[in-house]
C-alpha cells in the first residue's frame, strides 16, 4: 500500500520539483533533444507543460514532469494502494489539462515523466494506476476500476501518448531506473516509439530497466 501526495505542499526538501525538472531536462539533452520553456505571460492565464522538446530544431513533443512523494496515512499509519492510484491519476488529469491548453488538437506527442526518490513508490505503482487495479505475479489482487477516481480519469490516462517512470537517487540526484509505458492506442504511436527508443539509456548511464537489469 502506498500513499502519495503533491510534493509542493509537503515541505519535503529531499528531491524538489525544480530538481526533478532539471534532472529530466539534462537527460533529454543528453539524448540529443533540446528543450525550451513556455512563456507563461503569452498564454493568457492558460496552463502549460514543463517543456517543448525539439529534435534537429523541429518541435517533436511536449513533456510534463511530475514528482510525487510517498507519505504514510495519518490515520492508519500505513501506505495505501488506493491513495496511490487516485493521486497519480490526479497528476495525470492535471497534466492533460496543461498539455491540452497548448496543443488542443493534439498534433504532437504528449509525454508525462514521473520521478520518485522513494523505492516504495515505483513503476509498479504507476502500472497499478494506469490499469486501475493492483496485480502481482499476473494475478489481480485489488480491482478499483469501479471507483470514480478511476472511471472519471480513464479518458485522460488514455489520451497521453507515453509515460516514463524514473526512479531517482535523491542524494546523488541521478536516475537509476527508467521504465517507459507507451499507449498502444496512440494515433502518434510510430513517432512515440522513436522518441522512447532515443530516450533509452545508454550503457554508460548505468540505468536499470523494468527488471532492474542494465540495458545492453
Amino acid at each position: 500500500m502506498v500513499n502519495v501526495t503533491d510534493r509542493k505542499n509537503s515541505g519535503e526538501p529531499e528531491f524538489t520539483d525544480v530538481q526533478a525538472e532539471e534532472l529530466i531536462n539534462d537527460y533529454l539533452i543528453r539524448h540529443n533533444f533540446t528543450t525550451t520553456r513556455f512563456n507563461t505571460k503569452k498564454l493568457g492565464g492558460l496552463k502549460s507543460p514543463d517543456f517543448k522538446v525539439y529534435l534537429n530544431k523541429e518541435l517533436y513533443f511536449y513533456c510534463e514532469v511530475k514528482n510525487p512523494m510517498l507519505l504514510v496515512n495519518d490515520i492508519t499509519k500505513m501506505f495505501h494502494w488506493t491513495t496511490s492510484i487516485s493521486k497519480i491519476r490526479r497528476f495525470i488529469h492535471k497534466a492533460v489539462q496543461q498539455l491540452n491548453d497548448v496543443d488542443n488538437h493534439h498534433n504532437f506527442p504528449w509525454i508525462i515523466i514521473f520521478t520518485s526518490s522513494h523505492f516504495q513508490l515505483n513503476w509498479s505503482n504507476f502500472s497499478d494506476s494506469y490499469l486501475g487495479y493492483v496485480a502481482r505475479n499476473g494475478k489481480m489482487i485489488r480491482d478499483l476500476r469501479h471507483e470514480k477516481y478511476v472511471s472519471n480519469t480513464n479518458r485522460d490516462v488514455n489520451t497521453v501518448d507515453a509515460y516514463i517512470w524514473c526512479q531517482v537517487n535523491s542524494k546523488n540526484k541521478i536516475i537509476y531506473q527508467l521504465v517507459p509505458f507507451i499507449n498502444a492506442g496512440s494515433r502518434l504511436k510510430v513517432k512515440v516509439e522513436k522518441i522512447i527508443t532515443k530516450l533509452k539509456p545508454s550503457q554508460s548511464e548505468n540505468i536499470s530497466d523494468i527488471n532492474s537489469q542494465k540495458y545492453n
